[in-house]
């Protein structure tokens, strides 16, 4: 005859046991990937893009809608839809298993591709004067990230949701250097949603913490490290 453990407690028919033993309802764990799929790191550069050209609308008054449709359509192009091209491809010819890239052997050949993509973009920012050079920091500061991640990755995995949202947050801070800017609001929502972001991660159990704190911290010093060099 067999005896249960009185103080055991098993998941109930509403709650998710993720390998770390961690037992998560149904909602909160739905609610932790919906999350993200909004703040994925593809969709990133581009939205931070657009805030940092609509902070600086007044000191960048050659901005007109086209000009401005040129510039997001570039960033658009090379940070979103090249890079998503390349993994659907991928997956499609049988490459990766999934788009979502859940080992670090199928993260490989897509970071490669990305770094040659943010490098594109950067340069194109960097040597035309005409396009607006508050971006090209930031725009530098993704393609460390990248490298820095695709680095990490060849010994173990790193958090790209949570490298993104550093990142974020840096580029917040950094806006404090402008003294017609107040950054206190970008940077409390900045460090808001990293938490949202960076404990969803842990909740969809598709990284251990330190993965996670550790692309946390790539993000936020890649984009110092630009912000030094472009000052060089």
């Amino acid at each position: 005859m067999t005896t249960s453990e009185p103080f055991s407690h098993r998941a109930s028919p509403t709650e998710v046991v993720s390998e770390s033993g961690t037992q998560w309802p149904y909602l909160l764990r739905w609610m932790a990937q919906s999350i993200s799929i909004l703040f994925h790191p593809l969709w990133i550069p581009f939205a931070v893009s657009e805030f940092l050209l609509w902070v600086h609308r007044y000191e960048l008054p050659q901005i007109n809608d086209y000009f401005h449709f040129r510039v997001m359509s570039s960033i658009a192009v090379n940070t979103l839809i090249l890079p998503l091209g390349t993994i659907v491809l991928l997956k499609a010819v049988g490459f990766v298993q999934s788009v979502q890239l859940h080992t670090r052997q199928e993260r490989i050949v897509p970071y490669m591709a990305v770094m040659i993509y943010y490098w594109w973009i950067y340069r194109a920012f960097a040597y035309d004067k005409n396009f607006p050079q508050v971006l090209t920091p930031f725009l530098l500061g993704n393609f460390i990230t990248i490298i820095l991640v695709f680095l990490c990755n060849i010994f173990f995995k790193i958090s790209a949701h949570a490298a993104a949202m550093g990142s974020v947050v840096a580029v917040m801070i950094l806006l404090g250097q402008d003294p017609y800017l107040n950054p206190t609001l970008p940077i409390l929502v900045a460090i808001l949603l990293s938490g949202i972001v960076l404990t969803s991660r842990l909740i969809v159990d598709a990284h251990f913490p330190m993965e996670v704190y550790t692309g946390f911290v790539v993000g936020f010093m890649s984009q110092i490290l630009a912000m030094i060099w472009i000052r060089l």
